[in-house]
């Protein structure tokens, strides 16, 4: 709902349903459960309360996409990931190193077979959802706290906090178009770490891969 679908107009008190909107700030920049009609009163009971309740594409940023990855409790920070967290992802991919060589310390020639590299792919992303969980649930309203033409006014309601979900299997991101395409490809062929940031740490850091040869003949 934007400023310019929204009016305010005068009714009789005793016409007014209980929970209709009466300030243009309730209603501006919420999304609608259900079609209203021009000239219709606007109830809390027919907007979500929040965005997340519309559904993962009212929850993605501007410019943005969602995009999930495959996660464990160990690669997700022991399963404790929650909507609204921000993480670096960072890829481990295998590759052939066919005998690559080079100088021992102390004379000689080292062979590696294989490389692990991890690279920090991108920093400061955010968390839509953790599973299929993207906020925390909304309590059921009690039969005395049902009015006429709804429930009552999603504000009166308490939003829970989301909870961990160790036995998460995937994660899903907010990612740009170009980035979206770079974790598709890395899918295919490397596996994901995702570390969590401190809540306000925005910094982006300048990172060289770390990489691992094993595989050593001599």
């Amino acid at each position: 709902i934007t400023n310019d679908m929204v009016e305010v107009q005068q009714f009789p008190q005793a016409s007014i349903n209980a929970s209709a909107i009466q300030d243009i700030g309730q209603a501006v920049g919420k999304t609608t459960r259900q079609t209203i009609f021009k000239g219709d009163p606007i109830l809390f009971s027919k907007l979500f309360a929040q965005r997340a309740e519309a559904g993962l594409a009212f929850t993605i940023p501007a410019g943005k996409r969602a995009i999930s990855v495959s996660i464990s409790e160990v690669t997700s920070s022991g399963g404790l990931l929650l909507p609204g967290d921000h993480v670096d992802v960072i890829s481990l991919c295998r590759a052939s190193l066919d005998g690559a060589s080079q100088p021992a310390p102390g004379g000689g020639t080292v062979r590696y077979s294989e490389q692990w590299k991890a690279t920090t792919m991108l920093q400061d992303v955010e968390v839509l959802a953790v599973a299929q969980q993207l906020t925390g649930t909304e309590p059921e309203p009690s039969p005395a706290e049902r009015v006429a033409g709804g429930t009552t006014p999603p504000q009166q309601v308490p939003q829970t906090r989301p909870q961990p979900q160790p036995g998460a299997r995937t994660v899903t991101m907010a990612v740009g178009s170009d980035e979206a395409q770079r974790l598709a490809a890395f899918a295919k062929l490397c596996d994901f770490t995702l570390t969590t940031r401190r809540f306000d740490d925005r910094k982006l850091d300048a990172l060289p891969p770390a990489e691992l040869n094993y595989g050593v003949v001599r």
